[in-house]
């Protein structure tokens, strides 16, 4: 497959995003050894398996650099068995042709329904927008991480005791990797018990100069006010001092998320596509 003129930045991103998903599974292995988190070496990427359920289990930034062999396909589809997940590899621009062949003869086939969108923008880039009746504030303790938690669950409309259990583990783990990148919207209103009630929560992992931003939502009364933009402000700042140069998220394509990034700044950089078994 040709190199783009964006190779090196499509490269970085995605590199980083193995990264962060490596380090995000072994947090989790840490914080609640239950899930049987793993990170498995294949090829120039990895397996990352974070559990049965969970929102990560698949094979990162593999075939670029290296091909691929049935040896590598056969540590996947093994570890995953024994995971009770959907063996699963991500496809990108610069995946060697001969990486998606042999996945192919493997019988793994391309599911559009799980494609991502990658955008980008500078650091700090072009201000940000946001109302001043959201003030936005980091996760710096176990009573703001329970915070995090509650407001997730309602704000992604989590109602089974399963899906509560893996929002949480998620953001137990985010707490060890990310810390004060994971960041609580308010209004500056105080309710009517005298405490302030989260209007959104989001996240934002920084890796090699690289900001990912994830993890963003808001109640659902709340919609439509400028959250989001408040926390994409907030975070976009947070990673200029930490000296990022770049943000990156992903995002279904044509949806709301999509639409809302690139009105703040952000610029379509490449698609990441799932190959799964049937």
């Amino acid at each position: 497959m040709a190199r783009t003129p964006n190779s090196p930045t499509i490269e970085r991103v995605i590199r980083a995003f193995a990264s962060n998903a490596v380090a995000q599974a072994e947090a989790l292995h840490r914080t609640d050894a239950s899930w049987s988190s793993g990170v498995h070496p294949i090829g120039d990427g990895a397996l990352v398996l974070s559990g049965r359920d969970m929102y990560v289990n698949r094979v990162f930034a593999a075939g670029i650099a290296i091909e691929l062999t049935d040896d590598h396909v056969d540590v996947v589809l093994a570890r995953s068995q024994t995971m009770g997940v959907q063996p699963c590899f991500e496809v990108t621009p610069l995946t060697l042709p001969a990486t998606i062949t042999l996945l192919d003869q493997r019988g793994f086939t391309h599911d559009p329904d799980d494609d991502v969108h990658v955008l980008i923008r500078p650091v700090p880039g072009r201000p940000i927008e946001a109302p001043e009746d959201i003030v936005v504030r980091p996760v710096t303790s176990g009573r703001h991480l329970q915070q995090w938690q509650a407001a997730s669950v309602t704000n992604w409309g989590h109602t089974s005791q399963r899906a509560r259990a893996v929002s949480d583990a998620f953001s137990n783990a985010a707490f060890l990797t990310d810390r004060d990148g994971m960041v609580l919207g308010f209004e500056t209103a105080i309710d009517s018990t005298g405490t302030a009630a989260p209007v959104g929560c989001a996240s934002v992992t920084l890796c090699d100069g690289l900001a990912t931003l994830g993890a963003m939502s808001t109640h659902p009364r709340h919609r439509r006010r400028g959250v989001q933009a408040a926390m994409l402000q907030h975070r976009l700042r947070y990673a200029h001092r930490n000296g990022c140069d770049l943000a990156a998220s992903t995002t279904r394509l044509g949806g709301a998320s999509e639409r809302n990034l690139l009105r703040h700044g952000f610029a379509s950089l490449c698609e990441i596509a799932t190959w799964k078994t049937p």
